[in-house]
């Protein structure tokens, strides 16, 4: 079965600057969203590599950085540790809901 799954946000943003996040599978053209039961931050989100981020390096930090993640924290419970845990967490369900690569290998008999 030839299949393809991506993990994206979908947007545009809830009320509280959130997005949920979602796996996409693709069967034979067909596109089947699979809920995670994440939200995150957009701009906090890696999409390349599918991961939820606590913070940004400084050369990618857009305006506005310090209030949204004086939002994340609020959001997350206080604190920068608490977001750090929660990202971690929330990257771990990502990666556990994304499909292992496996080796194809057609049958010759």
């Amino acid at each position: 079965m030839i299949f393809s799954a991506n993990v994206v946000r979908r947007t545009p943003a809830r009320k509280d600057g959130t997005c949920l996040v979602r796996l996409q599978v693709i069967i034979r053209r067909k596109i089947i969203p699979v809920k995670l039961g994440i939200t995150w931050f957009p701009e906090l989100f890696d999409a390349q590599h599918g991961q939820c981020l606590a913070a940004l390096p400084k050369a990618q930090r857009p305006a506005g950085y310090d209030q949204l993640l004086t939002a994340a924290q609020i959001w997350a419970g206080g604190t920068q540790e608490l977001l750090a845990a929660r990202a971690e967490a929330y990257t771990l369900i990502i990666g556990q809901g994304r499909p292992k690569p496996t080796a194809y290998s057609p049958s010759t008999t």
